[in-house]
């Protein structure tokens, strides 16, 4: 069976579905493994483990989002008083 494609104003046509059933299977396993739980025995061995979450931003970061913040706030009043 032959599919045809709409890519703008060009028919592009598709002798098999390939392209489709690798999307389908990634988007499948993709589903799984955001829909998997994990059990009370492995959040207890996670925990016991000592695995802790590493600190990834410096000072720099750190600095650049506080600016960031204060000038989106700044950002934000000043739209309210214009429209005053």
């Amino acid at each position: 069976m032959v599919r045809q494609k709409f890519i703008g104003n060009p028919i592009v046509k598709l002798e098999n579905n390939q392209d489709d059933l690798q999307a389908f299977s990634g988007l499948k396993t993709f589903l799984k493994r955001l829909t998997t739980r994990k059990t009370v025995t492995q959040l207890h061995t996670e925990a016991e483990s000592g695995n802790e979450l590493k600190r990834t931003l410096g000072p720099f970061q750190l600095l650049a989002l506080g600016i960031g913040s204060i000038i989106g706030k700044l950002n934000k009043y000043i739209n309210i008083l214009n429209k005053t």
